[in-house]
């Protein structure tokens, strides 16, 4: 019945990750800070939700065996690659000029360049940690970064 409970539950978070990112890179770029505080406490509990549940999955393995990066990368590959562009895919709807767009594409490319320089030196023995920043390291760059951008965009005029 746990286990039922920790899986509907990581479901939910799931699903409201890439909704709840994307009202947060807009509240932060309009500077409607008290608001997106909100949204950030959602953003962080979803991904410690997402953890937790992935780990109550595999029995909270965390080691570096063959066995265990096997069961890292289905996982790995969905956070790191489908939500992130499911959020690039829902700022490609936004009706600005394709600036929010452009915004979080170039914020994911700051994700990708460490992402793939990460895979090329230690692709055959990633840590945990390594796993840890190759499935969340995304989210707080697009956070961070995607806001800066847009508003960088509308100062100048770029749009």
């Amino acid at each position: 019945m746990v286990r039922i409970f920790v899986l509907v539950c990581g479901i939910v978070a799931t699903l409201a990750l890439v909704p709840v990112l994307v009202v947060t890179i807009a509240l932060l770029a309009s500077a409607y800070y008290a608001w997106a505080v909100g949204c950030l406490v959602l953003l962080i509990g979803s991904a410690v939700v997402i953890e937790i549940t992935w780990h109550s999955s595999n029995g909270f393995e965390m080691t570096s065996t063959n066995a265990a990066q096997t069961l890292h990368a289905p996982t790995t590959l969905f956070l790191a690659v489908l939500l992130p562009v499911g959020t690039i895919t829902l700022f490609g709807g936004v009706m600005d000029g394709y600036v929010s767009f452009r915004a979080s594409c170039l914020a994911y490319l700051v994700y990708v360049a460490p992402a793939i320089l990460l895979l090329i030196k230690r692709a055959r023995k990633l840590t945990p940690g390594d796993w840890l920043f190759l499935r969340w390291a995304w989210l707080p760059i697009m956070v961070s970064f995607a806001p800066l951008l847009i508003r960088l965009y509308h100062a100048s005029r770029l749009n």
